[in-house]
């Protein structure tokens, strides 16, 4: 318990703000700050901006390596030196890039009955797109089948269908 708590103190503060590259202006909150200490006994901190974008963390003198994350974006990182004896905080603003996006549609249908005419027909169902870090969800329309998703590009997802009525295996 001991060693946990020595990793959420120390005696000097990085503190920084997160902004949308595009929009220096929007600030970025809700997003993840690890600090990763150079020497192997110092501890890693873990901290996430709050509604302004604003971060602060307590940490030893050291060099860090700093990268601040956040769903949509790609991550940017920083090398941070908190020297001993610092007696201001030291500050790491970052500015995330946006992942490009695009639109992707479809339509679900049914797969048909074995040895029957009857296969084709469109079919309402959850789509989940599920990537390492993220999913989004979304709802065919019941009666053409068709479904439209913005997901961000050069990310993988893997997708799974669920039709919204019994009797179809996702």
């Amino acid at each position: 318990a001991a060693q946990v708590a020595a990793g959420m103190c120390g005696d000097y503060v990085v503190q920084g703000t997160v902004y949308d590259d595009a929009t220096p202006a929007n600030t970025l909150a809700g997003a993840k700050v690890t600090l990763i200490p150079a020497d192997p006994d110092g501890f890693t901190r873990n901290v996430t901006t709050n509604a302004e974008g604003f971060y602060t963390a307590q940490v030893d003198a050291d060099t860090y390596t700093a990268t601040a994350s956040l769903t949509g974006y790609l991550p940017d990182t920083a090398t941070i030196t908190v020297p001993e004896g610092a007696e201001d905080p030291v500050v790491q603003d970052f500015y995330l890039e946006a992942l490009p996006a695009k639109v992707v549609t479809g339509n679900v249908y049914d797969d048909g009955v074995p040895n029957e005419d009857y296969h084709g027909f469109p079919l309402m169902a959850t789509l989940v797109f599920t990537a390492d870090d993220h999913s989004f969800e979304t709802m065919s329309d019941p009666f053409t089948g068709q479904y439209s998703i913005t997901l961000y590009e050069a990310v993988d997802y893997e997708v799974t269908v669920t039709a919204a009525n019994k009797g179809y295996i996702p």
